[in-house]
């Protein structure tokens, strides 16, 4: 025997209500678990530089970056080496970890000084960070 169609009506309806009451708070709860995630993973990223003497005049250094945690640098996709202001040394983007223990790492040549602004690219929706850091020779 067949039900009647009002009851399948009355679940639908109840299947319905109850989904859309609830998806909003499941859709939030989401929104914040990442976003305290991604915020965690930026507060273990920082740059770091090597440099040594070339000749009297000039260095040569490398600028990389520097995790507290081997999952912080498994989310970035990409990093963008800006340098204030240089005519020899352009910016860069390194998408590739490399191998070693100077992750994204970017070297150039310099007769002092200077900031570098890096911007950091990360997987998926989170968005990008951008630090400054002060050459140290």
């Amino acid at each position: 025997m067949r039900k009647p169609i009002y009851n399948r009506l009355s679940v639908l309806v109840a299947f319905w209500t109850l989904f859309i009451l609830i998806s909003p708070a499941i859709a939030q709860i989401k929104y914040k678990s990442n976003t305290n995630i991604s915020r965690r993973i930026k507060q273990d990223i920082s740059t770091e530089n090597t440099s040594y003497r070339i000749n009297q005049d000039q260095w040569e250094w490398t600028v990389f970056i520097k995790a507290n945690d081997q999952a912080a640098l498994k989310n970035i996709r990409c990093v963008e080496y800006k340098p204030q202001s240089s005519t020899t040394n352009r910016g860069k983007k390194v998408c590739t970890r490399g191998a070693g223990d100077k992750p994204f790492a970017y070297s150039g040549k310099s007769l002092g000084t200077f900031d570098i602004y890096v911007t950091i690219l990360f997987y998926g929706k989170q968005p990008s960070l951008t630090l400054k850091h002060s050459l140290k020779l």
